[in-house]
């Protein structure tokens, strides 16, 4: 079955919270595979992974509603999603790009002004 680690384990491994993991159960993304003698809730090697994915999914840009979908399509629709994706950010790495230019420029024409050019 292998190894079964606590929440807290899930938390410190994938780096994140408590409350994301109970969010990810709300949405039915991930499950506790037991509980131990404590009552402490107790996830598989599968779980781990699926938090893993939907966390980087998430910075992706997918909300949860999308990644639960994400996950019951086959393999050349999800393929096709994710290339979607990589246009999305593309775009948006584009923008930023094009963002930071204009703080620079503003960061010159200020400096510009304080040596009195």
């Amino acid at each position: 079955m292998g190894e079964l680690i606590t929440l807290k384990e899930m938390c410190r491994r994938e780096r994140v919270t408590r409350r994301m993991v109970q969010g990810y159960e709300q949405k039915k993304l991930v499950s506790a595979a037991a509980t131990n003698k404590y009552g402490h809730l107790l996830y598989n090697e599968e779980a781990q992974k699926r938090v893993k994915r939907i966390r980087l999914y998430q910075q992706f840009g997918f909300s949860l509603d999308d990644i639960k979908k994400l996950f019951d399509l086959p393999n050349k629709e999800l393929k096709i999603r994710l290339e979607l994706q990589i246009q999305v950010m593309q775009e948006k790495r584009e923008a930023y790009g094009q963002l930071i230019n204009e703080a620079k420029d503003i960061i010159s024409k200020l400096e510009e002004e304080n040596t009195g050019g």
